[in-house]
Order: structure tokens, then sequence, then C-alpha cells
């Protein structure tokens, strides 16, 4: 129950006596009342804007006004912000892309670019780039650390490194905004948020052009004809293990609530893909790591980590065309140009 408010008079006498002495305790004790009642007395004082009688030699300041708006007013604002923020928040959680056609679409998963990197594979992320600007129907998820973005304890490292920190940022630029290719949206990986100032710009940058989401997405694609594949995409997916590298995927796969038909991830610069059948959906789940771009790696050198030479995009075509559980539904490709070439005989089949 909330405290009834005292006569002003009792709460001017509580304000004279804190004038008088030195300190709080010695007002209380000089009103024979407990100090957590005199500071309780003096905050309704204070809320009344009342003050102490100037005849007992108390300074008086004038009226400086608030510095900011009423607390009522900020808590008001950080309410409609957070259901904003929240409704926001659950919106892109197992959101639906619409498709235009059935035809069938590649989903093209670009693996860490790293487009900095002296080690960066350049010549193929190029060619990359242009099959997937030039083949309709391919669209791209570059699954995250577009850049080294060297921070913190590691921003040492930019010293290894010819491009700098303004030229990082042109190189992509150029991967997400000038080499034509057609982004479903972007991931954020850890060296993306390595620092808050790279996270920031990448998305500023991409702000009008695609979709950027931190670290994973959840949606389905969905097609006119009611088809859909619900995806999940992140930069890396909970759990490791060194007698399999798809134990992420795996792993999501196993604990999900839902049916999942293509699960993919980057972040280990390792490719590998595993293809099952539920016993009771008859729906197939395609479990897949990308490799990404960096081909020279000192760090894995050094950490026995070995290299691979393919997987630096995997490709998932779907065909809208066929039954959700056909075999031909879904099919993935560990090379672009494999993926190019499927998809465009796809594309020119007419549909039975």
């Amino acid at each position: 129950m909330a405290a009834q408010s005292l006569d002003k008079g009792v709460l001017q006498e509580c304000l004279d006596a804190v004038a008088r002495h030195d300190t709080v305790a010695a007002a209380a004790r000089s009103l024979n009342l407990a100090e957590s009642t005199l500071r309780s007395r003096l905050l309704q004082a204070r809320k009344q804007s009342m003050t102490a009688n100037r005849e007992h030699g108390v300074p008086v300041f004038p009226d400086f006004g608030a510095s900011d708006m009423p607390i009522e007013n900020i808590i008001d604002h950080m309410s409609e912000r957070f259901k904003r923020q929240h409704a926001h928040h659950k919106a892109r959680e197992w959101f639906d892309i619409e498709m235009p056609d059935n035809k069938p679409i590649a989903l093209c998963l670009m693996g860490d670019p790293h487009v900095d990197d002296n080690g960066c594979n350049w010549p193929l992320l190029r060619e990359d780039c242009e099959i997937m600007a030039n083949t309709p129907g391919m669209y791209c998820v570059q699954m995250g650390d577009a850049s080294n973005a060297w921070a913190g304890r590691l921003i040492r490292l930019w010293a290894d490194q010819d491009s700098s920190r303004s030229t990082a940022y042109r190189l992509v630029e150029w991967l997400m905004v000038e080499s034509g290719v057609q982004y479903l949206l972007c991931l954020l990986g850890n060296h993306d948020t390595m620092s808050t100032e790279n996270a920031f710009t990448i998305k500023q940058m991409l702000k009008n052009t695609v979709h950027v989401f931190d670290w994973q997405a959840k949606f389905n694609i969905t097609f006119p004809n009611g088809k859909k594949c619900p995806t999940w995409l992140a930069h890396s997916m909970k759990g490791t293990s060194i007698y399999n590298i798809l134990h992420g995927p795996m792993r999501a796969s196993k604990f999900s609530t839902i049916p999942i038909r293509i699960l993919g991830q980057g972040h280990h610069h390792e490719w590998g893909y595993f293809v099952t059948e539920d016993v009771d959906t008859k729906l197939s789940t395609h479990m897949i790591k990308t490799r990404g771009y960096k081909y020279v790696d000192e760090y894995a050198d050094r950490h026995q980590f070995g290299s691979q030479d393919d997987g630096a995009t995997m490709s998932a075509i779907i065909d809208p065309r066929v039954d959700e559980s056909h075999p031909g539904f879904i099919r993935v490709f560990e090379d672009l140009r494999l993926a190019r070439d499927y998809l465009n005989f796809l594309r020119s089949k007419k549909p039975t």
C-alpha cells in the first residue's frame, strides 16, 4: 500500500532540520525519527518542490529546469520501442520468401569469402559471381565473414594482409552490390561482428539491396503452386565433432521440432553434404557445409586443418514441379558449374 502524503508543515520541519544540521543522521536524531523515515519524508518534500527556509542560511540556486524528459515519458518511449523490436524479431523467424513462379531455382550458399585476405581465391570467386549473376533462377546467400575485419586482440593481423580497411570495404561492396549476383539474404559471421563498426557498416551498405541477418536465418521458400522448402541457414551451427564435419547441421536437424528440408552452415572452411529421409514424413533433409574462398590459410596449416578444393559455394537445386517427397525436389551440388548446367536443363524442360 502506498504511504499517505504528510502535511506540508511536517515536511517543512524535516527540510529545516536537515538545513540546521551537518548530516541527515543528526537531523533525524533532533527530530527523534529513524534516518530512513526522515529520508522518506525528504523525498516527498522534493517531489513537491519544497525547500528549506532561507532564514536557516541554506544557499539557494536558481531553477535550472529539467535536463531531460520526465522518466515516465522515457519509459513510455522504451515500451513502444520494445513492442516494435519484439514484433520485428518475431517476424524474422520462420518467415516466407515467395518465389515469383514455379520454375526450378538454385539456392547458392556462398561460403566465407574473406575478400580482403591474401589467401582469398579471387579467380574462383570472380568466376562464381559471374555464373550466379548470369544464370536465371540462381539466388545466393552469403553465409558470413565477407572480410577479415580484424578487431580486438586480433587487430594486429591487419599487418599480415595487403588490403587496407578501406580497400576491404570496397571489395565487400563489389561482392554484395556491384557484382550483379542476386542475393536472397546475407548472414553476419564472427568476423563481421568482431567490431560493431564493421557490422553496422555492412548493414548500412546493404540496407536498400539485401536483407541482413545476424548469424542465422530460418525461412520457408514458397512457390505459387503451394510447394515449400523450410530452410535453416547459419554462419555456424551449435556443436562440433572430430569424427563428423556435419555434426552441427545434423544436430540441429535431430532436435528440430519441425521437418526442415535444408540446413546449411559455413565458418570452418570445409565442405560436406549428407542427406537422409524421414521414415514418417518420407521427406528428405539435406545437411550442407560450405567451404568458402580462403584457400591459403597459415592458421589452418599451422594447426593441421586440411584444405579441400571443392565446395566453395554449395548449391541446392529446388524443383517445385515435382512432389515434395520426390528425390528430385532437392538436389545438391558442390560445384557451381554443375549446378548451373543442371538448373538450366531443368528450366528448359516443359512441366509435365
